[in-house]
């Protein structure tokens, strides 16, 4: 982290707070920090899923354990957004003073790190669709509801995530192609039909 890069810790904030932070005019929080937390909320639906489902899972307790450590990583994604974000700002005001060669690449430096960031967020929507996909196909029938709103929120973190890379990757002069970008809001699409597919299948049962 840079040293001129003083930001508040969010999550020990209010949810009040944070979204009022949100809403403020300033770099950060903004965009990314909320896919973050949009997937980590989809993370924390899944924990609340599978140790719901311990009837009808013999692993509900691992799909907990792997939901909780998703969120935990998820969590620090959003504070770590807000700084990428935050130090590509600071370096692009640099650059505006300097107008140098060095200042020009530290400024892709910041936004390829800003992309990975959100590359990291998108990744650990995937993973979190994935679970909510199981768990609402073969968990608990009457958290159905929890599963899809997990598969849901995971695709929009996904969705936004991937956005905010390709901007950054192509502001950075980098080949977004490179990145999977399609792949990832596929995959995450696919999550969320299972999971709405299974609604309709098991409130027919």
């Amino acid at each position: 982290m840079s040293d001129s890069v003083d930001l508040p810790e969010y999550l020990d904030s209010t949810v009040k707070d944070f979204i009022d932070a949100v809403a403020e005019p300033k770099p950060a929080p903004a965009a990314g920090s909320v896919a973050a937390i949009a997937v980590s909320m989809a993370a924390a639906l899944c924990v609340k899923s599978a140790l719901l489902s311990t009837r009808q899972l013999t692993d509900a307790n691992d799909y907990a354990r792997a939901a909780r450590e998703l969120r935990d990583r998820a969590n620090k994604l959003c504070q770590a957004d807000a700084t990428a974000y935050a130090e590509v700002i600071l370096a692009q005001r640099e650059e505006r003073k300097q107008h140098s060669t060095n200042t020009a690449d530290q400024v892709r430096v910041r936004l390829k790190h800003a992309a990975q960031v959100s590359l990291d967020i998108a990744n650990l929507g995937i993973e979190v669709g994935a679970i909510a996909a199981h768990l609402t196909e073969v968990g608990n029938p009457n958290l159905t509801g929890d599963g899809t709103t997990a598969a849901l929120l995971a695709e929009s973190g996904v969705r936004s995530a991937t956005t905010l890379a390709l901007v950054n990757l192509v502001s950075a002069q980098s080949d977004p192609n490179a990145y999977r970008l399609t792949e990832l809001i596929d995959l995450a699409a696919g999550y969320r039909t299972r999971a709405l597919e299974s609604v309709a299948a098991r409130s027919h049962k």
